[in-house]
Formats: C-alpha cells, structure tokens, sequence
C-alpha cells in the first residue's frame, strides 16, 4: 500500500475483495495470492478505522479529507451524508470515535469538540430507510470507562450499549 492503512471492509464491493482505506483514499485488494490493487477513482479516505460499518446500503465511514463529514461506499460513489448538517464540525478529531450498522441504522458515537470532556458523549444515527439523522446523548456517567462500543437493545424508547467494559443508556 502507497499510504498507511485505515480501516479495511472484507468482502466488498463483492466476494473475495477487500476493501482498503487510507487517510487519503479508497483501494480494492484482489485476486489473492497474486494481488491486485485497484485505486477508486475520486475516492476519499477513513479518518478512523473504528467508524468504518458495512450495512445494506455499502460502508459507512468519517472522512477528513477531501471533506469533513459521514460519507457512504455504495461500491461506485461516494454520498456524503452530512451535506446538509453542521454537526460535523462539533466532532473532536482528537478523541475517540466509533460506528455501528444495524437494523438498517448506522450509529455514530463521538465527543462534541469545547465539551469539556475526553470520552464520547454524543450519538448520533443515520436511519438508511428514510435517510434522516436523529442524536442522543450519552449518559455521563460513563466518563473514560467506554471500551470498544455494541449495540445491545431497545426498551422503553431506551437505546442500550455495551462496550468491552460496561453498558450504558
């Protein structure tokens, strides 16, 4: 690879292809063992390893560059799916950040930049059916203590993750 790696998706755009990410760009690695690389033409690179999520529609991943925003691989464009939001620039590129797909939802868990914390505090969802977004905090006192997050359920309209060390709402 020209670039160090940034996340990678296996099995798409289809079958034995792996999808790459760098800072800057977008590459499909086949034809294993003898490898193939193939670089997308206009494509955009993963600013986090950790917020790349392949659903339905394609990946889902942040980008710093060529712009800040949410952006979907459907495997021949990119959408930017933060066009028409202005929370992108609330999100600290110096603290941890994650994505989640299920249930034809994509989930963005992060730390609003001047919030005065270190941990991420906010979530926001993208609903691929209806292409809207809609936000929740995170409950505070889950502080520093947030592992690698999963989504567990919903009950009484309350959204339940789970991380590697504890489980909050």
């Amino acid at each position: 690879m020209p670039d160090n790696t940034y996340g990678v998706v296996p099995g798409f755009p289809s079958g034995p292809e792996l999808t790459v990410f760098t800072r800057f760009n977008t590459y499909v690695i086949s034809n294993q063992p003898n490898v193939t690389r193939r670089d997308i033409i206009n494509g955009i690179g993963s600013w986090n390893g950790f917020t790349l999520a392949r659903g339905n529609e394609g990946v889902f991943l942040f980008s710093n560059y060529p712009t800040k925003g949410i952006f979907l691989w459907d495997g021949v464009q990119f959408i930017n799916l933060t066009i028409n939001h202005t929370f992108v620039n609330d999100i600290s590129l110096s603290n941890r950040m994650f994505g989640i797909y299920k249930n034809n939802k994509y989930f963005f868990i992060y730390n609003e930049s001047g919030s005065g914390v270190t941990y991420p505090n906010r979530i926001r969802v993208y609903d691929a059916k209806f292409g809207r977004w809609w936000e929740r905090p995170i409950n505070a006192s889950v502080s520093d203590t947030l592992g690698y997050p999963t989504l567990l359920s919903k009950d009484n309209n309350e959204l339940y993750i789970g991380s590697s060390q504890l489980c909050i709402m």
